[in-house]
């Protein structure tokens, strides 16, 4: 069995912490050189995680603003989550 890559283990981890209410709807994610030095991955394999966050609209980029998670109900986001 092929071992999950390391950005999809990221997208998976963030979108645990996301699901647990770690961050909440509305609130906005370490920018991407935190979460790459908290978690010891490059910033590309954060940004991948994030782009694959927000193609499932867990998360919303904002140009300048950070990214946010988007409100959701627990069935919504358990559905998004692949």
């Amino acid at each position: 069995m092929l071992k999950d890559s390391l950005y999809q283990q990221v997208y998976q981890f963030l979108a645990q912490q996301i699901s647990s209410g770690m961050w909440r709807p509305g609130a906005t994610l370490p920018d991407e050189q935190e979460l790459a030095r908290n978690l010891g991955v490059s910033q590309e394999t954060i940004r991948k995680a994030i782009d694959k966050l927000e193609a499932d609209q867990i998360v919303v980029r904002h140009r300048g603003g950070g990214t946010a998670v988007v409100d959701h109900t627990e069935t919504q986001f358990a559905a998004r989550i692949h």
